[in-house]
């Protein structure tokens, strides 16, 4: 679900884990809030290791039974899994079906099962800040459904056209949908805002590698090393 992405977010999350880990290897009770549990549960699924955040997810229910953030998280590991049925019984089950993120799950399993109209209905339901449009924009993309996405980025132009976290999705948008040279000029755009992010460089590199540019390819990919060298 990736929501961690500032840096000093990313520090934190990085300690919670460590101390979590460091407890665990101790047999040592550690009490985390749910909050806590179903980010560290997030990034163990974001590196694969689904039997990792099943088990943090599973000790999270236990002490914060039926708390929707680690419910979504079950949720959303089910589906990682490919056990679509059981990832749509835990999203039933979630009582606060008003909360947004509880609105793209189940929008993820409508498009899941090629329900685009009841997807779009319930996801039109959600307030359109800048958070909500990068989510929907990448659901859409990820599902298949570029012509839906687009309508969503399009919410956002007037409000959030110089915000970095919009440029860089429209750059996204723009190398998801084959626009290679209006992508090139939006990374560019962002690495002169950000010039050490690694994945405005990576952009450019999966750009330049579809133009066949090999050069500018790896230069590309020199300077996302610099940026970042993991």
């Amino acid at each position: 679900m990736g929501r961690k992405n500032s840096p000093s977010a990313k520090k934190q999350l990085a300690t919670l884990i460590t101390n979590y880990e460091e407890a665990k290897a101790e047999n040592r009770q550690l009490y985390l809030d749910a909050d806590q549990l179903a980010d560290i549960a997030d990034w163990y699924a974001s590196e694969r290791k689904f039997e990792e955040a099943q088990e943090v997810i599973t000790y999270g229910l236990k002490i914060h039974p039926g708390n929707t953030a680690l419910l979504i998280e079950q949720a959303y590991l089910y589906l990682d899994t490919q056990k679509l049925q059981k990832a749509k019984k835990v999203a039933d089950s979630i009582t606060e079906d008003f909360d947004s993120e509880v609105k793209l799950l189940k929008a993820e399993l409508l498009l899941n099962g090629g329900k685009l109209e009841e997807a779009q209905w319930l996801l039109r339901t959600i307030a359109d800040d800048d958070e909500t449009i990068i989510d929907v924009v990448f659901l859409y993309l990820d599902m298949g459904y570029p012509d839906a996405a687009k309508e969503w980025l399009d919410r956002g132009k007037s409000r959030y056209a110089e915000d970095e976290e919009y440029m860089a999705l429209t750059a996204d948008y723009l190398a998801s949908t084959h626009q290679v040279e209006s992508a090139i000029i939006y990374y560019n755009k962002l690495i002169d805002k950000s010039p050490f992010n690694p994945s405005y460089w990576m952009g450019l590199v999966k750009c330049y590698f579809v133009q066949e540019q090999i050069d500018k390819a790896i230069e590309a990919c020199d300077f996302a090393l610099a940026a970042d060298d993991q």
